[in-house]
């Protein structure tokens, strides 16, 4: 289709049935179409949900545009017909068109849409990137075994259209196109016949059988002819039937034979292919590919592969000659597998080297001066079942030679312009000049799967959409190997203009996965595709339509094709699941959606609607341990910014995380909610940080997780692993405030305030009214010493105990004692109940140890949140040479070291 992406050729969304045959009846009914030439259609034009683009090409069946589909995000090939005047009494041509319509083969095009608009009858097909055959015969003359090996792929789709009753009727090689990929791909397969094109007005009439010309009976066989004459066309530079431009094909006179003796057995199926009488061809697709496949194994393994048949002898040697005789000599084969090689040498060696204090260009220069030497041994010697053997030169009748001070200099030519990359991309490295975001060559495969958009009728379900997403997040997740961004970060392109190019740089990773949602009663259609973000080429795509029950086997299926798309290997018990939230009612899992939208609000009372959401889900299905893990972060979260002591919610809270743990044990959000019992409630940060890892285990994208282990490791006194978690969490989310704060927090704690400061204005970045963030920079600033921008920053903070915990501690720190006492003191009186922690810290910083102390006892006996921070905090190190700093931690559980 004109110019085009590479698609996978996977089962892609076909028309409805009768859709096609719809359109059909209404062109045999409407007035005969004039020869007028169609208009362009300028850029932005839209065409039912496709934007055109920009213009491809024309030919007598239709004008090709590039356009883009706006649900699904993807660029496509919409071709507006120009039709001929159907029959509507031409029943065995729809019939034919439906068929082509569910035709799904890796070389057949995949038509995706048909429908009606204001400029005529239009088919939508995937979008290829290559050039048609015609390009590619009129750019030189094809080596033998490419000239077979395109056959070859024509032939396996005819045999596959043929199979499925389906004739093309039109084939010639402007109608089949090779991709950038190498794919050989049949256009227009079975269309111009529905659409009342079967002459060819302006194309090339030597193509056409003979019984097209006589007006005779049409069958498999009239594919075999054409694709007959294209194979003489490739192997010799001429028409078999040059004459009466292909009338004479329907004479007596038969087509003049190749004369092909590196293939012994072509020139004689040729010629049966382009016998007048139909039924003295091979009866279909299946037959000539059956016929051909041995012929192309036996191009492979003789030594003459490439050369060129007689009818075209050249005695000089061209570049396109050498690249054939380096193709035979399998010198790029050694290309690729020494830089395979090179590439498993460096990270072998490295630590080696390191640890033997040798400089990395060592190994570098001598792999660089490895490569010539390789390819000068490949083209000499050739490894085979006898052992290594030196490599025949050609000896077929027009073979080329080369001599040998050409060849030293076109072989070292070679070498050294295979080795740019390698060079190119060392200096680079050296450099230290990689762009933000962009993960470098060789990096770990990397996904994100972006926000589903709901397609739903009354485009209420943008909830069940975000969670059938999460769940393949999550699912993807589990597979070893493979970096899964997180759901915020993913998700902060909802609604964004942003391409994929942008979206992967900035979250660095090389696929993004896409896709949209239809619910609508108890059935779901779920689309989704996944795309290279460097070129915007589909990798996959495939639609699914499943009754709501079955919603969970369907996002397994999904993982687990984006998986085989992307060649991860997937260690055993590794396979992509969401077995985790399976449930038999449709009803409960709808709940627990719910729950988890509202907890997303990230406010007081998000996080209360949140927790009747999951008690909903639980009402229905007692055993549902997801529910369980929500209802207890849920209740902590809503405790921990709440005003007020809820001790009573919290033994609710406990005693669900207890349950969820109990109903799964390998369910990674059960775990993670029991490790916010224990450092919260139980005070046992040693137990979170068990049940924190075990959470990252069972999910290895588990960004808040990781974000609990950062900070369980700082209050354990392990820094590195801390730093080392955080980081981690930054690389799962990105674009996630959250990790970015946590960063910042245990930053602060080990005395980098300044890369602390970094972390928390990257956190503002992505959530310019993060509380949390807003307030520890604050801080940051006032253990810098610049507390005046602290005071600046409080009309940003919103009334309550953090802006009056930041002023009193800013006021002191710039000497207004009278503000800073009038500050705590509101602190102190109006939130004494729920922030005793943070009371604490200002006596602290104020040198008033007594009642530092005595806050923190109050804050122990309330079990108030802000103690998960006690041992790291920076405004609570003048404690820690008071005598009772070290019963204090022990009384936390926490080591006093």
């Amino acid at each position: 289709m004109g110019e085009a992406g590479d698609s996978n050729p996977g089962a892609k969304l076909a028309p409805p049935p009768g859709a096609l045959s719809a359109l059909l009846q209404a062109l045999a009914a409407s007035p005969e179409p004039g020869d007028a030439e169609p208009l362009p259609l300028p850029q932005g034009t839209l065409i039912g949900r496709f934007e055109i683009v920009r213009e491809l090409g024309r030919g007598a069946f239709g004008v090709v545009h590039e356009a883009r589909d706006r649900d699904l995000g993807r660029s496509v090939a919409l071709k507006i017909v120009r039709p001929g005047r159907a029959s509507s009494g031409e029943s065995q041509f729809a019939r034919e068109a439906e068929a082509v319509a569910r035709l799904s083969h890796p070389n057949l095009v995949t038509l995706y849409e048909v429908g009606r608009s204001e400029h005529g009858p239009y088919l939508v097909f995937e979008l290829l990137r290559g050039k048609t055959l015609q390009e590619r015969i009129d750019d030189g003359q094809l080596p033998v075994q490419e000239a077979v090996h395109i056959a070859v792929e024509v032939a396996r789709g005819l045999a596959h259209a043929h199979a499925e009753g389906v004739v093309h009727r039109d084939l010639k090689p402007s109608n089949v196109f090779v991709t950038n990929r190498g794919q050989v791909k049949i256009l227009d397969f079975g269309m111009a016949h529905a659409f009342g094109r079967r002459r060819v007005n302006g194309g090339t009439p030597a193509y056409m059988a003979p019984e097209q010309w006589e007006d005779e009976p049409e069958d498999e066989r009239t594919d075999v002819f054409a694709l007959g004459v294209m194979l003489y066309v490739m192997l010799s530079g001429e028409y078999p039937f040059p004459e009466g431009e292909g009338r004479w094909s329907a004479g007596p006179t038969p087509a003049p034979k190749l004369d092909v003796p590196i293939a012994p057995g072509l020139a004689d199926l040729v010629g049966r292919m382009l016998e007048t009488t139909p039924r003295r061809r091979p009866r279909d697709g299946a037959a000539v590919l059956a016929a051909l496949t041995p012929i192309e194994e036996t191009l492979r393994t003789r030594p003459a592969e490439g050369t060129v048949p007689v009818r075209g002898t050249r005695w000089k040697a061209t570049l396109g000659d050498l690249i054939a005789e380096l193709r035979r000599r399998r010198v790029f084969r050694v290309m690729v597998g020494y830089g395979i090689f090179a590439f498993a040498a460096l990270q072998v060696s490295e630590p080696i080297m390191h640890g033997a204090h040798m400089p990395e260009w060592v190994l570098t220069a001598v792999l660089a001066v490895g490569f010539p030497v390789a390819v000068i041994l490949a083209w000499v010697f050739d490894l085979t079942a006898q052992g290594v053997r030196r490599t025949p030169s050609m000896t077929a009748s027009g073979a080329v030679s080369f001599t040998r001070s050409r060849l030293a200099v076109l072989l070292v030519g070679v070498a050294l312009l295979a080795a740019l990359p390698g060079a190119a991309w060392y200096l680079w490295k050296q450099s230290g000049e990689r762009g933000r975001g962009t993960p470098p060559a060789g990096a770990t495969p990397s996904i994100a799967v972006l926000p589903f958009a709901d397609l739903s009728p009354g485009k209420d379900q943008e909830y069940f959409a975000d969670g059938v997403a999460e769940e393949i997040r999550n699912a993807l997740a589990r597979v070893e190997g493979l970096k899964v961004i997180g759901r915020t970060s993913s998700s902060s392109f909802k609604g964004k203009p942003d391409d994929l190019k942008t979206i992967g740089q900035k979250l660095g990773v090389t696929t993004a996965l896409e896709g949209s949602i239809r619910r609508s009663d108890r059935r779901v259609r779920v689309t989704a595709q996944l795309v290279a973000v460097a070129d915007g080429a589909q990798v996959w795509s495939r639609t699914f339509d499943r009754e709501l029950n079955d919603v969970f086997a369907l996002q397994d299926e999904v993982a687990l094709a984006v998986v085989e798309a992307m060649k991860v290997r997937v260690l055993p018990g590794h396979l992509p699941s969401s077995k985790w939230t399976r449930t038999a009612d449709p009803e409960v899992y709808d709940r627990y959606l719910l729950g988890r939208e509202f907890h997303r609000l990230g406010t007081l009372d998000g996080y209360w609607r949140a927790a009747r959401a999951f008690e909903k889900a639980l009402a229905l299905d007692a055993g549902y341990a997801p529910a369980w893990a929500g209802l207890t972060v849920a209740i902590l979260d809503a405790a921990g910014i709440s005003d007020d002591f809820l001790p009573e919610e919290e033994r609710k809270a406990a005693a669900a995380a207890g349950r969820a743990v109990a109903l799964a044990p390998d369910l990674p959000e059960a775990y993670f909610a029991r490790a916010k019992v224990r450092e919260w409630i139980e005070l046992d940060p040693a137990g979170a940080l068990t049940d924190v890892e075990r959470a990252i285990a069972f999910n290895p994208g588990y960004a808040a997780a990781e974000c609990a282990r950062a900070m369980l490791l700082s209050s354990l006194g392990r820094m590195p692993e801390a730093l080392a978690a955080a980081r981690r969490a930054t690389e799962l989310e990105p674009l996630q405030a959250m990790p970015w704060y946590v960063l910042g927090r245990v930053q602060d704690a080990g005395g980098e305030l300044e890369q602390a400061r970094a972390a928390y204005s990257r956190a503002l970045e992505f959530a310019p009214s993060d509380e949390r963030a807003t307030v520890y920079l604050a801080i940051n600033r006032i253990l810098a010493g610049q507390a005046g921008q602290a005071l600046a920053a409080l009309q940003r903070m919103r009334a309550g105990a953090y802006q009056l915990e930041v002023q009193a501690l800013a006021e002191h720190a710039v000497g207004n004692a009278k503000a800073a006492q009038e500050a705590l003191g509101q602190l102190e009186a109006r939130y004494s109940n729920g922030w005793a922690y943070q009371i604490a810290e200002v006596h602290a910083y104020r040198g008033e140890t007594d009642q530092a102390f005595l806050w923190l006892e109050r804050a122990l006996a309330k079990r108030d949140y802000g103690l998960v921070s006690v041992r790291r905090d920076p405004l609570l190190r003048d404690l820690h040479s008071d005598p009772r700093w070290k019963p204090f931690l022990r009384k936390m559980n926490l080591p006093v070291d």
